[in-house]
């Protein structure tokens, strides 16, 4: 890389500089991917089967029982405290990766915001 100011206008090292710069990061392969989001997809197929199984053996009334109940032991472990900080710390955990992993893909700048 060239540094200081350059010499003549059209400059070879400050265009290759700021190709360099302006370069977009290749993507990860699905694979990689997947993984990267395994919290999420098992967290969606584990509400999908059990919402399904509970619904086909035991009917809707159950289902709708057995949502309400949910409703109120997420409720209870938001209101208390010491299970409330377990709670966020747990869903920092799996916030962050995916967060770094934004910020390191793409530039940071007045124009894209990498962390929202």
């Amino acid at each position: 890389m060239a540094s200081g100011r350059p010499r003549q206008p059209n400059d070879p090292s400050v265009m290759a500089s700021l190709e360099a710069a302006m370069s977009t990061v290749a993507g990860p392969p699905l694979i990689a991917r997947l993984w990267h989001w395994r919290y999420e997809f098992g967290l969606i197929a584990g509400v999908l089967l059990g919402t399904i199984g509970i619904g086909v053996t035991l009917g809707p009334g159950w289902l709708i029982a057995a949502a309400a109940a949910v409703m109120a032991v997420m409720a209870a472990a938001l209101t208390w405290p010491p299970s409330r900080q377990r709670i966020t710390a747990r869903a920092w955990c799996v916030i962050t990766p995916h967060r770094v992993r934004t910020g390191c893909a793409r530039p940071a700048g007045p124009a894209t915001s990498a962390w929202w």
